[in-house]
This record gives C-alpha cells, structure tokens and sequence, in this order.
C-alpha cells in the first residue's frame, strides 16, 4: 500500500469524492476545524493537479460561502449533501423537498454554477426511501451517489447494483 506522501501513479485520473459536514452540533467543543482541514485538502490537490467533486451540506455553504466559491475555484465539482445532514430515514418528503431546494440554490449561489449531483446523509436511500428519487429529478439533479449496496446495520440497500444505475 502507498503511503498518503507517495505520488499517484496511473494512466487515469483519480476519481474522489469528499463529504464536507460541519458537525458541531454533536461536538461543539471542536469548532469550525472543517475550513482549515479543507484549504489543507485544496492544497494537497491542486499540487497533484487532482479534482473531484465535493458534496456539500447546505448548512456549511451557508455559514462559509467562500469555502465554497474557493472549492469551486480549484476546479471541483460542488455536489448537494442535503441541508442539514439528516438521514433520509428522518425525513418526511414535504420536509426534504422544501430543504433539499433550499441547499441546492444556496450552493449554487456560493459556486456561482449548476449542482447537478446529491448525495444522501449516510447513504441513506434505502428500500423505505426511495420516494426521494422522483423529487430529486424534480428538483433538477442529475444524478445521486445515496445507495450502499450492502446490508447495513443504519442503511443500505442490499442486491443495488455496485455500478451506475437508473
């Protein structure tokens, strides 16, 4: 296994994803580290001319625009990761769809472009959340990276497809 100061070596791109949550609403007493830790990722990447797409809390676009418009500067995708980091499990669709449109513009607003992608707090489409489908489509995404495809102890949705599916 490479260690993290190795350089990448392939005849592709790396492909990643990074989840940007701000959770001091569960440990407060850590702060706002998150703005730090991600300009240190930003770095990392930019030297290795690496991008990917970072999916967003609305919460976080919110409180720290610039962090956002600075992802997006780098090159980045800025994909939604709902508004409050709640499961799907937790939420009624009137309550999703009402904060998931409200994430969506403001992100869209601090990444001055189109967010096409979502992705479900704690991959949490499961066989009981799949209402959230439809609205996502709706609200004009183009795709979601929200299903684990393996049983899960919180969520999963077991016998997905591992690959990109309809």
């Amino acid at each position: 296994m490479a260690s993290a100061t190795s350089e990448f070596k392939s005849s592709e791109p790396p492909l990643f994803s990074l989840d940007l949550e701000d959770h001091r609403e569960v440990y407060p007493a850590r702060g706002g580290r998150y703005q730090e830790i991600t300009l240190k990722v930003l770095d990392f990447l930019e030297e290795r001319d690496i991008r990917g797409t970072v999916v967003v809390v609305g919460r976080v676009a919110e409180t720290a625009s610039w962090l956002v418009q600075t992802i997006a500067e780098h090159g980045h995708e800025i994909a939604c990761h709902s508004y409050c980091h709640r499961p799907l499990t937790r939420e009624t669709p009137a309550q999703f769809s009402e904060e998931t449109r409200r994430a969506k513009a403001v992100l869209e607003q601090a990444c001055g472009q189109p967010v096409l992608g979502y992705r479900a707090p704690v991959f949490s489409i499961t066989s009981e959340t799949t209402w959230v489908v439809d609205l996502l489509q709706e609200m004009g995404f183009e795709y979601s990276s929200s299903v684990m495809p393996s049983n899960h102890p919180l969520h999963g949705l077991p016998g997905a497809p591992t690959t990109p599916f309809h």
